[in-house]
């Protein structure tokens, strides 16, 4: 299940300039490791997540 939130994630968020910089500093696999750290970190609720993942995802493409 984490894994998938993982993909969702990343997915939603790949399109951002932030990430993309995070992504090309650190390397893909870091950065998943990043997120995955912060996904199942004590730090985030699980109904704050869930309503997150619910929400509908806009893709920009550049």
């Amino acid at each position: 299940m984490i894994i998938t939130q993982i993909f969702i994630f990343c997915d939603r968020t790949l399109a951002t300039h932030r990430v993309v910089k995070w992504v090309k500093k650190m390397g893909i696999r870091e950065f998943l490791s990043f997120v995955k750290g912060t996904l199942t970190g004590p730090w985030i609720r699980n109904d704050w997540a869930a309503q997150f993942l619910r929400q509908p995802s806009e893709f920009h493409i550049e």
